[in-house]
């Protein structure tokens, strides 16, 4: 899970954009698939868009998102002694998730209304995102050690995100809507570990709320 320091400053940074926010706030839900990796690593996301500005095509935005583990990939390393009195080598559970957060600016385009309730937009935005791959394992760690173990995978860079937009019109100052979001692989100079992993480029689906406050 993320760690409370980065969480509070999640939860900070969206109420102070939120105080200077003059338009709409829309706070979000979704899951997300990697599809950069052998192992599709999944995630369920929380996060929030801020439109800055109040123009009926075309809308800047600032987003903030978290994404938790939704799944995990399991395996077995081994695991070695040099006390004579136990078996050489013993079996070591691995278990591997991933967690991220980002921040960055949208632009987003209405491209077409139909009967004034319905809006279809595209959007790409540049994001900074903190990406942590981490393995854990269960062993004898007291008598035995794993002489090549999966390390924890950490970066941080800069990426693109691209997808489309359907909101319905619920009233003049509510909307509801879904998004498809396409993320690029984040630029980075260590892109891939010992062991294989690379930086996540999530294939998501969000359901969220747009509050218009002005």
């Amino acid at each position: 899970m993320l760690s409370k320091k980065r969480l509070l400053i999640f939860a900070f940074l969206i109420q102070l954009t939120t105080a200077y926010t003059q338009h709409a706030i829309e706070p979000y839900i979704g899951y997300s698939s990697d599809q950069n990796n052998t192992f599709r690593f999944k995630q369920y996301n929380i996060g929030m868009q801020m439109v800055l500005n109040n123009k009926k095509v075309y809308n800047m935005l600032l987003t903030f998102q978290a994404g938790l583990p939704g799944n995990k990939s399991t395996g077995t390393d081994l695991a070695y002694t040099q006390n004579s009195d136990l078996p050489l080598t013993s079996e070591a559970f691995r278990e591997t998730k991933v967690m991220s957060y980002s921040a960055g600016l949208m632009h987003r385009f209405k491209f077409f209304t139909f009967k004034e309730k319905h809006s279809f937009y595209a959007f790409v935005s540049t994001n900074i995102l903190h990406q942590h791959i981490k393995t854990d394992y269960n062993y004898i760690k007291g008598d035995y050690t794993i002489l090549n173990p999966h390390r924890n995978y950490k970066r941080t860079g800069l990426n693109l995100n691209f997808g489309l937009r359907y909101a319905y019109d619920i009233s003049s100052n509510h909307q509801l809507f879904i998004q498809a979001v396409q993320s690029t692989v984040a630029t980075n100079k260590e892109n891939k570990d010992l062991h294989g992993y690379k930086s996540i480029a999530p294939l998501s689906g969000h359901l969220g709320f747009t509050i218009k406050i002005k």
